[in-house]
């Protein structure tokens, strides 16, 4: 699906390599992999399967922007990318996501989530360049206000009393 994409991202951003990070090696990925390698050949790929949340951290910790698209042709709603671990991971890290869909505007209450960034195949939002570390900083603080495990378990203790 990103190669179907790949002439709406803008230059400055094209990635040079691209790490695919968990899930399983079997032969629907590996034919995905060559498939994009494809269509994609100034683009190195490189799978990390099965990875400890360690390792995960340590290649998320290198990318700058986490494309996602496991929504199929679904439906979508709004909000849905909040109940993924893989858009909490890449927030956490302060990796910019960028959605196969279009969102207009997420928020949890009033805090609104910046962005949202998606890159489809008419039309594409990806943050200014000279604004990319600022959002990348507003992403982590965001996840940290909103996310994190420190949150979430506060709210369940405010829950439960």
């Amino acid at each position: 699906a990103l190669a179907r994409v790949a002439n709406r991202i803008p230059a400055p951003y094209f990635p040079e390599q691209m790490e695919i990070v968990g899930g399983t090696a079997n032969d629907r990925v590996r034919d995905a992999l060559r498939a994009a390698e494809a269509s994609m050949p100034a683009v190195s790929f490189r799978h990390s399967p099965e990875v400890s949340s360690e390792t995960a951290s340590k290649l998320l910790g290198a990318c700058s922007f986490g494309w996602l698209d496991y929504f199929g042709t679904g439906r979508v709603w709004p909000g849905m990318v909040f109940k993924s671990s893989s858009f909490a991971a890449l927030c956490a890290h302060g990796i910019v996501p960028i959605l196969s869909h279009q969102e207009e505007s997420l928020s949890v209450g009033m805090d609104r989530f910046p962005g949202p960034y998606f890159c489809m195949e008419k039309t594409a939002r990806f943050p200014e360049e000279a604004d990319l570390r600022q959002t990348q900083q507003a992403l982590h603080a965001w996840y940290n206000r909103n996310a994190s495990s420190v949150h979430a378990a506060t709210v369940y203790a405010e829950a439960l009393r």
